[in-house]
């Protein structure tokens, strides 16, 4: 899409599956202007029920966090929220045994998921339930795993 005007940041995002570009102006953060893309048709919103909503915030950066952030348009206080670094989920095994006799596999697991753990592009991993997650479990492989010995032959040299 082209645009001539002010410099401005641009926010993205999908309401009823209709993709949406909200530009707010950089100079002092307020909204400019909303395009939708909807089947193909443009549309420049620049007035109404959802202009009205998205008006209520400013865009602008915040020198707390070295970027841009929502802020309350009335109030002027920001709106960001700072998420602590997450680990990787936790993933424990205790008890493992395998039985040289039966063949049988088993061990306890547990694991941990943040609450705080991100979406990932188009793989959603995320933990939308707001809580630290705990699974706990047992597995057992209830006969022989393999019923050879399974290896790989060293190449010489």
């Amino acid at each position: 899409m082209d645009y001539t005007g002010p410099e401005v940041y641009v926010v993205g995002t999908y309401i009823n599956n209709v993709p949406y570009s909200f530009y707010y102006k950089k100079v002092d953060g307020t909204l400019l202007k909303i395009y939708s893309n909807h089947d193909g048709t443009i549309s420049h919103i620049t007035s109404g029920t959802l202009f009205d909503l998205y008006d209520q915030l400013l865009l602008k950066y915040n020198a707390d966090v070295n970027k841009p952030t929502f802020f309350n348009k009335n109030t002027g206080t920001s709106l960001h929220t700072e998420i602590p670094d997450v680990p990787a989920d936790q993933f424990t095994v205790t008890n493992y045994v395998h039985d040289a006799s039966t063949g049988i596999l088993s061990f306890d697991f547990v694991l941990k998921i943040s609450k705080y753990r991100p979406r990932t592009g188009y793989i959603d991993g995320f933990n939308s339930s707001g809580n630290d997650l705990t699974i706990t479990g047992s597995f057992s492989s209830g006969k022989k795993i393999y019923s050879n010995v399974v290896s790989r032959a060293a190449s010489g040299g």
